[in-house]
């Protein structure tokens, strides 16, 4: 083992596991103390999983920017454990109807594009959301410098009561600006005369205690109505393990870009009996309520130290014809001057942005420097203008169908496409995503273009057995004939005048 780690010097990069669900976008640095990553999870049917479809996480400055309670006070099947711990509020997603989501009930990467000083990921998730068809998570990672990058998150959910985007900081101490909250006198989350861990109501145990564990969230700071301007959230990082140096002061500012009914902030314990776990952290709750919801929201995170490096974030005017939740755009202003604006498009769609950018794709990175283009990022898109620059790719996006799958050698796993991909094209090392009603990830990472189709190498395409009682019966497979698929092609120019 140490002779290979010699070998292969470890280095941080970006990756996806398919089938267990998680994707985690990461700079390329051989320097890990200088590393950021954000990461999804949206795995299917795993055991001791939590209600946690899509939850996020953010690395940055040797912090856990968003914490993840884990593993929980005992795993004894306990109420606590049930009703908070393993519950959704305890998690860095989307809550919709008040409700836990399923168990692992897996999504679907649909883009997974890495073009530095940009990476993006998108998984969606409709079986997650019970009462609607959409429970959609876009992350972008972005570098500002060798030390500070950005997070764009833009959550879509569609159906469904009382949509409710979580982050817990990682601090108790946390600051708000740009929107006045009051103190609840008394009670949790769930109300002023609901008592902290309370889940029984008159005797009786209240299912809307334990679905939704509002009552483990307690010191509540209220919005005083809805909040319809941009507000910021700074948590300093607290240090229990060791891992902030000496003259160091990591902290997380949250920019949140969407009209809310409430804005609440309320303490969240962890496991208390977990080594290093704080006595609580400061949890915000952006709450849009009502029935048949329709929501997007769109959040920019800026993790740093020791002095913000954003000055302003920024939603754009976006003209369309799609689904008014369909596109985002956003500018997010450096303190250097530089300003990125960002499109995003659940799929592609013509879109005029801020009366000046034509696109039509599904994601777009322009970055300005003192107002002048200097870098153009673009995946699955067919055209892109601004001013006198014009990008129209040969394709957006590779398509088609699978014909056949031959897994006779277990390190070189084939599907065979049509059409067949273009010989020599710089295919290895991407995404290819099949399109199938299995609801775990059928996206794998290309190996090598073969005459056929591609290699997944030794990954494997089998699913399990079809029959296992009788081997010789043979395999269900992940990817079967008659499934389509699709290849985002990518574009990154950088301009030079």
């Amino acid at each position: 083992i140490a002779a290979i780690a010699q070998e292969s010097p470890f280095r941080i990069q970006s990756d996806f596991l398919g089938r267990y669900g998680q994707a985690v976008l990461q700079t390329d640095t051989e320097q890990p103390e200088k590393g950021r990553a954000a990461w999804i999870h949206y795995g299917y049917g795993l055991g001791h999983a939590h209600r946690d479809s899509l939850n996020l996480g953010l690395y940055a400055h040797n912090i856990d920017m968003l914490p993840d309670f884990g593993y929980p006070e005992y795993c004894e099947g306990r109420p606590k454990q049930y009703a908070w711990e393993s519950n959704t509020i305890s998690h860095n997603t989307l809550l919709v109807g008040d409700t836990g989501l399923p168990r692992s009930p897996g999504g679907k990467l649909t883009l997974f594009s890495v073009q530095p000083p940009v990476r993006v990921m998108d998984v969606s998730s409709p079986q997650s959301n019970a009462a609607g068809d959409t429970y959609r998570r876009t992350v972008v990672l972005v570098d500002f410098s060798e030390t500070n990058s950005y997070v764009l998150d833009i959550f879509r959910a569609r159906g469904g009561t009382n949509h409710r985007l979580l982050y817990q900081g990682p601090s108790q101490t946390a600051d708000v600006e740009g929107v006045r909250v009051q103190r609840q006198p008394t009670g949790t989350f769930a109300g002023p005369e609901i008592k902290l861990d309370q889940l029984d109501i008159d005797g009786k145990r209240s299912d809307f205690l334990y679905n939704s564990g509002f009552s483990y969230l307690w010191d509540v700071d209220r919005s005083e109505g809805p909040v319809d301007s941009v507000f910021t959230v700074d948590w300093q990082a607290e240090d229990l393990r060791g891992r902030i140096k000496p003259g160091r002061e990591p902290h997380l500012r949250l920019h949140a870009l969407t009209p809310c009914d409430e804005v609440a902030l309320a303490s969240a314990q962890p496991p208390p009996n977990k080594p290093g776990n704080p006595k609580s952290l400061r949890k915000l709750i952006q709450s849009r309520l009502g029935e048949n919801m329709e929501s997007q929201f769109v959040t920019v995170l800026e993790p740093y130290d020791p002095v913000p490096f954003i000055s302003s974030v920024e939603r754009l005017d976006a003209v369309h014809l799609g689904d008014e939740n369909s596109v985002a755009a956003v500018a997010v202003t450096l303190v250097d001057g530089t300003t990125d604006i960002i499109i995003s498009c659940e799929e592609p769609t013509p879109v005029t942005v801020d009366e000046s950018i034509e696109f039509t794709g599904c994601f777009a990175l322009l970055r300005l420097t003192h107002g002048r283009p200097a870098m153009v990022r673009l995946a699955e898109a067919s055209v892109f203008r601004y001013g006198d620059i014009e990008i129209v790719p040969e394709r957006a996006a590779y398509t088609g169908t699978v014909v056949s799958v031959d897994v006779s050698d277990p390190h070189d796993n084939r599907i065979h496409l049509d059409p067949p991909l273009p010989p020599g094209a710089p295919l290895a090392g991407r995404a290819i995503h099949f399109h199938n009603d299995l609801p775990l990830d059928t996206s794998f990472e290309i190996a090598r273009v073969t005459p056929e189709g591609i290699s997944t190498g030794d990954i494997t395409v089998i699913n399990g057995f079809k029959d296992a009682a009788d081997y010789s019966a043979g395999y269900t497979y992940v990817v079967n004939p008659g499934d389509t698929y699709t290849i985002p092609c990518e574009v990154s120019r950088d301009i030079v005048r």
